[in-house]
């Protein structure tokens, strides 16, 4: 089985990716996209064996590898949604190996972020992993510029035991991408009317912005559908997969909103937040809903969320 006892520790380190266009549906493939396969001689040399997701990766390779860019190999290339923006969430298996020692150290599991995330911990993942498909197993060289200094301060703990001089260059990364989800809703707009909802616009990446009316909230839960995506539709026990942001209805200020920190919430409906079950009821992936949900005395929270992925029961 996959290695969890270092990965724990090592988990931890993700906080450093948590400080500081979107996904065409069904892209042909990956090499449709524009995927090309950046191995170089060097990492053509490499060989992993293992089962995706389940089992902790051996690897053959040189004792001497070393690489001072990025470079990517695709042992083997998935046939699921495909990563064509540094926004979408993926939820990966990553795995860090020393090939003079064989020494390895696993960040997994890891909750969904999204690619931009990533790169505050491994700049250089962006590079292996555009146009990559969900269910790929991509072979890494990340080089010394490609994993963050901090970060990469700590693994010679881990994966160089032998005295050896080693760095950056050195390592080796096993990337087994197990989901890809959309970066925003891609669905198609819905006309609605108005009748006192809040308005909401979105930039370029799909970040909603909302906008309060100048009249006193709902007293019952109101939810419209603004955009309308064409995925799977949520069924009960479901996991679903969402971005949205939350502002207070009398001050107009955000209350909470995934945008900020670039990890999205997954969850069955009955873990979200309260009134998100009742609005994404029927909904499908790919779609944008706005809600209103009444508090006490009066106050309200607007809630716009975007359906990601759904992840059956």
């Amino acid at each position: 089985m996959r290695k969890t006892t270092s990965a724990v520790t090592v988990l931890g380190l993700t906080a450093l990716a948590l400080a500081g266009c979107a996904q065409a549906q069904d892209p042909e493939t990956s090499t449709a996209c524009g995927r090309a396969d950046g191995a170089s001689s060097a990492l053509s040399s490499v060989s992993v064996e293992g089962d995706f997701l389940t089992e902790t990766p051996t690897i053959e390779a040189p004792a001497s590898f070393h690489s001072t860019g990025v470079q990517y190999h695709d042992q083997v290339e998935g046939n699921g949604a495909v990563v064509t923006s540094d926004e979408q969430p993926v939820v990966l298996s990553v795995d860090f190996v020393n090939p003079a020692t064989q020494e390895s150290v696993a960040l997994s599991p890891v909750p969904a972020m999204t690619i931009s995330a990533w790169q505050d911990m491994l700049p250089g993942l962006g590079d292996a992993l555009q146009c990559a498909a969900e269910g790929s197993r991509v072979i890494a060289a990340l080089g010394e510029t490609g994993i963050n200094e901090d970060f990469g301060a700590q693994l010679p703990s881990y994966i160089a035991t032998d005295g050896s001089d080693f760095d950056l260059g050195n390592v080796i990364t096993v990337i087994d991408v197990d989901r890809v989800y959309l970066a925003s809703a891609d669905g198609s707009l819905v006309y609605n009317a108005g009748g006192g909802m809040p308005s909401v616009v979105r930039n370029d990446d799909g970040v909603p912005g909302i906008t309060i009316p100048n009249s006193k909230a709902p007293t019952s839960q109101k939810t419209e559908t603004l955009i309308k995506g064409d995925g799977d539709e949520i069924a009960d026990g479901d996991t679903v997969t969402v971005h949205y942001t939350s502002v207070n209805w009398e001050t107009s200020s955000v209350s909470s909103s995934t945008w900020d920190s670039g990890t999205p919430t997954s969850a069955t409906l009955d873990e979200l937040p309260d009134g998100f079950a009742d609005a994404l009821k029927g909904a499908t992936v790919g779609s944008q809903v706005v809600t209103v949900v009444p508090g006490d005395s009066g106050a309200a929270t607007v809630s716009v969320i975007d359906v990601l992925g759904v992840d059956a029961q």
